[in-house]
């Protein structure tokens, strides 16, 4: 039997997969043939294109790690090396992101296709991460509770903004995400109506920073 956790997050996964695909006026059900190149390129972080040596990995090296400038480098079994940024994590460490796989999403966005970063990380976590990530077309967190699209400001820096129509769909469910938020204990919706009752039942359930 599927766990909540791990349901709820097949769920919305389908959910948002299909909410953008159709961003754009796209109609992926009435598509006669398959587009003759993809539009669109969705990527998990954590494991995928960002690795953790933590536990250590086999035939992995860390030659360098500098957590002052988020850069590092990692010799592979055959001397390679690589050059890396580095995404700092409170449980599995830094994680290694080498600049060639930041090259390839420059790239794939400079050909036109849309990128998409999708990870069950909380949205907090992420917004300290966004600095040191390739930019993209929409960071999608906590496994699909909210969607995040970059605009340029005034002053022509980068800022995120959260898709309010998704927010619009989830809010039954996660209740209003608007910040300040109250503590997971005073928020309404049904995600915290069950949290409330794994409390009540002496289980421990993990809020911390999470916004849905």
């Amino acid at each position: 039997m599927l766990s909540w956790g791990t349901a709820r997050r097949a769920l919305l996964a389908i959910a948002v997969f299909d909410y953008l695909s159709r961003c754009g006026g796209a109609d992926v059900g009435r598509a006669a043939s398959p587009p003759a190149r993809p539009s669109a390129v969705f990527s998990d972080i954590d494991g995928t294109i960002v690795h953790y040596h933590r536990g250590g990995v086999k035939g992995v090296e860390v030659v360098e790690e500098d957590c002052e400038s988020m850069t590092g480098v990692v010799r592979d079994a055959r001397g390679n090396e690589r050059k890396c940024r580095l995404l700092s994590s409170s449980r599995l460490g830094n994680g290694f992101m080498s600049l060639p796989t930041i090259d390839m999403i420059n790239e794939l966005r400079a050909k036109g296709l849309r990128v998409t970063l999708v990870t069950g990380a909380r949205t907090t976590t992420m917004l300290k991460r966004i600095p040191t990530l390739p930019l993209c077309d929409a960071l999608v967190c906590e496994s699909g509770s909210c969607i995040l699209y970059p605009t340029t400001g005034r002053d022509g820096e980068t800022y995120w903004l959260p898709d309010l129509a998704w927010r619009e769909r989830l809010l039954a469910v996660v209740g209003d995400q608007a910040e300040p938020l109250p503590p997971p204990e005073g928020r309404q919706g049904a995600l915290w109506d069950l949290y409330r009752r794994l409390l009540g039942q002496g289980m421990r359930a993990d809020a911390l920073g999470y916004i849905a």
